[in-house]
């Protein structure tokens, strides 16, 4: 059942791939663009910081959309509500780790491919992989000068591996949570996860930071309080009104 339903949703599927690639196609065209015409002494690789974070985001969309929907169209066709929010989860959760799989895939290829092409379109002679350009020494000779030119220096700035797997789960745990919220409670539910998101947004600017600087009770905190959400918002869904 749970591969026709991801059949049936493909285009989610290609959406959540493709808003990766797409990401990764647009970074490699500006880097490309940048090297061909400028030609600086260095460079970035990007893709393993920003397409994690563009899969996690494609995780929390489908996350919300297949509980918001998925979820409640397979109750009101006479499905067990175990049964339904087992199967939407694992959509969400099959199409999150495709983007994210997609993501750490050209993540690798650019590391591998990206420092030769970006040395071709620069027209210099060499590159030095994570590190950044040194800072000019006034008592280089001309020739030394010359010879530290035709160096491209590339810093890598990638999260560490175990970022993916928290990423994926932490934006599906967000998006249970939300979906949860709404479908208990509507529109009212959607005005207090706003409420809390400002809260969020501006405390950091009005509370002393005496209070929010460390961070040995900030994480402890958050991580109780999304367990204790996410724990509520599954016992709501397997207790959900089946809707008209």
């Amino acid at each position: 059942m749970l591969k026709k339903l991801i059949h049936i949703n493909l285009d989610d599927l290609i959406l959540c791939c493709g808003g990766v690639g797409g990401t990764f196609l647009l970074i490699q065209i500006i880097i490309g663009c940048v090297m061909y015409f400028a030609k600086p002494d260095s460079s970035l690789l990007l893709s393993g910081a920003v397409l994690p974070c563009i899969a996690g985001f494609m995780a929390l969309i489908v996350s919300i959309s297949h509980l918001g929907l998925s979820f409640d169209q397979a109750l009101q066709c006479g499905q067990t509500r175990r049964r339904a929010l087992g199967l939407t989860l694992g959509l969400a959760g099959f199409e999150a780790l495709c983007s994210m799989g997609l993501a750490a895939l050209l993540t690798l290829l650019e590391r591998i491919l990206a420092p030769g092409f970006w040395l071709w379109l620069s027209g210099r002679e060499s590159v030095v992989i994570d590190a950044i350009p040194p800072i000019p020494e006034p008592g280089l000779t001309a020739s030394e000068a010359a010879l530290r030119a035709q160096y491209l220096f590339i810093e890598d700035f990638a999260l560490d591996w175990w970022w993916l797997p928290l990423i994926v789960l932490g934006c599906m745990a967000a998006g249970i949570i939300i979906a949860a919220v709404i479908q208990r409670f509507g529109g009212r539910g959607g005005w207090f996860l706003w409420t809390i998101w400002m809260v969020v947004c501006f405390a950091p600017q009005l509370l002393p930071r005496t209070l929010y600087i460390p961070m040995d009770w900030f994480l402890p905190l958050l991580g109780i309080s999304t367990m204790a959400a996410l724990i509520w918002s599954i016992w709501s869904l397997l207790h959900a009104v089946v809707k008209a």
